[in-house]
């Protein structure tokens, strides 16, 4: 995102020289300034969150949780040094904000404070001052100088201060760590080249990672709970207490040995994540320290992002076995280049052409999100090239983004308070894992796409209790995504989910170029083509076009879209892959631009 100089020359002008109230005119002058001069659009309940109602009694004026800021406004007849009565005590402009910031838990707290009243603007960085000088350390300008230097708040477009930026860097580390800790692992396997052996690291190693995250999202009944678990266990002795662990988290409380008092603290977690037992190896010194002193307690596992996670995983694999599988890493960046223009983009102009509409009364609005509501409730999506889950992981999140986004104009049109549940009797529908299907030939990555997936749950969940303070149940785990182990080639598609229930198809499936091909891939793609001509020179890739047609030839509705390489529009391969499809499909296929 750039900064509009032109927009904030005339953005100071449009505001400058009038009474302004708090009440009335806060919420328009900060939209104004954030989606004209800075791009920041107010799509994203999560991240432009006006009005929240907060633990220390208040409300925090603007919320701008993905950038860590939050602002406090006043009229513009307010004078931001004088204290006035908030919470029972006397409170300037400035302590109040503070107060709501130092209020939440550390991971939420703000990085910058604001106060304005419409003429005048005081910027808190925590980042550059303690908390004991921050008050006495405000960059203070006018209305007037941000027209001229909008870079005064440049910070809210600073990447890096962008709590995605955090996760994508916290997300690498981990992974990193846990490369490293599989390395460890892997060496005390007593054959670890056999197969089963090697399932039973990758499953290890998962289960580790959803214990850490579970931890320091608060999820576990105390702080600490792994850690506290095994911190007093000798190495020797870790491996039993894991496999105890795992039991425990698979198995309803009531049905649990009530003399085992540590275990208590632990949830029933479901899933199937902790269903099977794997082969734990032996743990030695420096790997109990590395795992609790190293890995627990150097990274917050609570803000990874779980569509990175599956990058992450994947790196643990066996190239090898990674390059002949076709498993490979689609940045967050690339998924949107899909999603976004197949329905996300129709999606959220559907809830901003509601949210916009001034003639529309408050009652037919609201009729109006909770149609669209139940629309994104109802839609289904399939990956048959699923790997790691990154294109399901990050449709999830962002429909669920959507669904806190309607939540929230509900409630605002209900004028009622964040923190009030008095709506959930209303919206009682949620988006779903049971909306998400997949196809996967590695079980592995089966693995790390369910858990992905779970985490993005769990992580959803919070920003509910957060943000709307909706009561969201994290465990048991009592819905998961429908993704399978088979070859997509070979398996029937329909037999995972009915053209008639599905809404979209999506992926990246592997590419292979067709000199490049194994016997048996040629084999798998010869048999979906049937006898054409030229059909060993078609790219790997395209077995995944005829079979995606064939699922809209049953479903005309069915929207899809998969990543390729333009080596699929070029050479011999055009004739037999794209003259088959149109001869097959004609009116199901959209050709690209030969």
């Amino acid at each position: 995102m750039a900064i509009d100089r032109k927009a904030a020359k005339e953005f100071a002008n449009r505001w400058k020289g009038q009474k302004w109230s708090e009440d009335q005119n806060a919420r328009t002058f900060w939209m104004d300034l954030l989606q004209n001069v800075y791009g920041i659009e107010y799509n994203d309940t999560n991240n432009v969150i006006f009005e929240h109602r907060t633990s220390a009694n208040g409300k925090i004026d603007l919320w701008l949780r993905n950038l860590s800021t939050m602002v406090e406004m006043k009229g513009s007849d307010v004078d931001l040094d004088k204290p006035e009565p908030r919470q029972g005590e006397l409170k300037t402009p400035f302590k109040q904000v503070y107060d709501y910031a130092v209020s939440f838990k550390r991971s939420e707290q703000p990085d910058y404070l604001i106060t304005c009243n419409f003429h005048e603007f005081r910027v808190y960085s925590r980042k550059e001052y303690s908390d004991k000088v921050l008050e006495d350390n405000a960059q203070i300008f006018s209305l007037e100088q941000l027209g001229e230097k909008p870079e005064y708040l440049s910070f809210l477009i600073d990447p890096q201060n962008s709590r995605l930026y955090h996760e994508r860097e916290i997300s690498e580390k981990a992974g990193q760590l846990i490369g490293k800790l599989y390395d460890m692992l892997r060496a005390q396997y007593i054959d670890p080249d056999t197969e089963e052996s090697n399932h039973s690291l990758n499953v290890l190693c998962v289960r580790l990672v959803f214990c850490l995250f579970c931890e320091d999202a608060g999820l576990f009944g105390e702080m600490d709970a792994f850690y506290n678990f095994l911190k007093d266990v000798p190495a020797q002795n870790i491996r039993l207490n894991l496999q105890r662990l795992f039991t425990a988290l698979d198995t309803p409380r009531e049905k649990r040995d009530p003399y085992d008092t540590p275990i208590k603290v632990f949830p029933y977690v479901n899933g199937g994540l902790f269903r099977d037992t794997v082969e734990i190896p032996n743990f030695t010194e420096d790997i109990k320290d590395f795992l609790l002193n190293e890995l627990s307690q150097s990274v917050d596992w609570s803000k990874i992002s779980p569509t990175i996670f599956g990058g992450i995983f994947e790196s643990t694999l066996n190239p090898e076995t990674r390059r002949k599988g076709g498993m490979h890493y689609t940045s967050p960046e690339n998924i949107h280049k899909v999603i976004d223009p197949l329905f996300l983009d129709d999606l959220k102009k559907e809830f901003e052409d509601i949210r916009d509409d001034e003639e529309l009364s408050v009652v037919k609005k609201n009729n109006r999100y909770k149609k669209l509501h139940h629309k994104i409730c109802s839609l289904t999506f399939l990956d048959p090239a699923a790997g790691s889950g990154n294109f399901l992981t990050e449709t999830y999140i962002c429909l669920r983004q959507l669904e806190f986004a309607i939540i929230s104009e509900l409630k605002r049109g209900k004028n009622i308070g964040m923190f009030d549940s008095a709506l959930e009797g209303d919206v009682e529908e949620r988006v779903k894992l049971s909306q998400f299907y997949g196809i996967e030939i590695n079980d592995f990555a089966v693995a790390v796409a369910e858990t992905a997936l779970w985490i993005s749950r769990l992580k959803a969940n919070q920003e509910a209790i957060i943000v709307f303070d909706l009561d969201e149940k994290d465990f048991p785990l009592e819905e998961r995504a429908n993704i399978i182990c088979e070859n997509a080639l070979k398996f029937d598609w329909k037999l995972l989910v009915e053209p008639s229930e599905l809404s979209y198809i999506m992926g990246n499936p592997p590419f292979v170029g067709a000199s490049m091909m194994l016997d048996e891939q040629k084999k798998e793609a010869v048999a979906i083509y049937g006898k054409i001509k030229l059909a060993n020179s078609i790219d790997y890739v395209g077995a995944w076009y005829f079979k995606s047609c064939d699922m809209i030839s049953e479903n005309e509705a069915i929207r899809a879209a998969l990543v390729s390489t333009n080596s699929i529009t070029q050479g011999e391969q055009v004739a037999p892959l794209w003259g088959t499809l149109i001869e097959r499909y004609r009116q199901y296929v959209m050709t690209p631009d030969l």
